[in-house]
């Protein structure tokens, strides 16, 4: 009879042990594939309220290479705005093509199918070879020219766009491109200020902080003797 129980539990705990497991690394994956979780995201912080719980959809889908991604509350104007801030939002969703094709149904729901450059084999391929490529050393590197060059011309080019917009015009791209390089040396001024001004705001914080929690222990140290 002892037996028969010690078999039925461990029978029992074989087949938990794996349902707990694949629970566990859906959550995880879940977790990885939340906007959230990641560094703070432009263009989701533009969108409308109503349209970040598809945003999250859509980036959970592609994440997962699912090749059909079901989005609830997007209207069919919104359909290339939201596609749009994914992509410009997590650049490691290089794997995705510019083309996609989505399906409207009578419920209001909506099925987007995107293109998959590369399948999710080959794009774990890639990636590990860009982060072997790349350091911590070049990161760094790339992030300070990213953010004093590529990033001041993009968001020149952006406003410059949103402003054509804004009286019906359709500039070409070589024009924005070409008014934003014009542009540029004050767009790099600005984000170099700005970089300057939140280094030394953080450590007008910290600092003041330090000198305090010195200056109390000491001050508990004079007390107690």
């Amino acid at each position: 009879m002892k037996k028969c129980c010690v078999l039925l539990t461990l029978l029992l705990l074989c087949g938990c042990l794996p349902l707990q497991e694949s629970e566990a690394k859906r959550e995880e994956a879940r977790m990885e594939a939340d906007p959230q979780e990641e560094q703070w995201c432009f263009h989701y912080e533009q969108l409308d309220a109503s349209l970040r719980p598809a945003y999250a959809s859509l980036y959970a889908g592609m994440s997962a290479f699912e090749a059909q991604i079901v989005l609830e509350g997007v209207q069919e104007e919104d359909v290339e705005t939201l596609f749009r801030s994914v992509i410009e939002d997590h650049p490691r969703l290089f794997y995705i093509g510019s083309s996609y094709r989505y399906r409207l149904y009578a419920d209001g729901s909506m099925v987007l199918e995107p293109t998959y450059v590369y399948d999710e084999e080959q794009s774990i391929d890639i990636q590990q070879q860009i982060d072997e490529a790349v350091g911590p050393q070049q990161m760094g590197a790339w992030s300070l020219v990213a953010g004093l060059l590529f990033y001041p011309l993009y968001t020149a080019a952006l406003i410059l766009f949103m402003d054509a917009r804004g009286r019906d015009e359709r500039p070409r791209v070589g024009q924005l491109w070409s008014a934003a390089l014009r542009l540029w040396p004050a767009f790099a001024l600005l984000a170099a200020l700005t970089s300057l001004l939140i280094v030394l705001g953080l450590s007008l914080l910290i600092l003041p902080g330090i000198f305090s929690a010195m200056a109390l222990e000491l001050t508990g140290s004079a007390v107690a003797t």
